[in-house]
C-alpha cells in the first residue's frame, strides 16, 4: 500500500511549490503511520506556506480528510 497527502492550497505560487518540495510534500509513504508522522512534523511549515487542509490517500482513495491545519 502507498500513502500520500493531498494538500488544499487555495493560492498556490511558484515560491510555495518550491517550499513544499523542500519539505517533501510530494512523497509517498509505505505505511499510514509514516505518513502521519511526517504530517505531525511538517504541519507548521505547511500552514505557513498556505496549505489550509490535508487529505490522507491510500492508493488514490481517501482514508480521511480533508482535515484543516489551522489551530483555531
Amino acid at each position: 500500500m502507498s500513502f500520500s497527502w493531498l494538500l488544499s492550497q487555495p493560492h498556490p505560487s511558484v515560491h510555495s511549490a518550491e517550499d513544499l518540495a523542500q519539505i517533501g510534500a510530494n512523497q509517498s509513504f509505505e505505511t499510514r503511520e509514516e505518513a502521519e508522522e511526517w504530517l505531525s512534523q511538517a504541519w507548521p511549515e505547511l500552514e505557513e506556506i498556505g496549505v489550509e487542509a490535508v487529505t490522507l490517500l491510500s492508493n488514490d482513495e481517501t482514508v480521511y480528510g480533508p482535515m484543516p491545519l489551522s489551530q483555531g
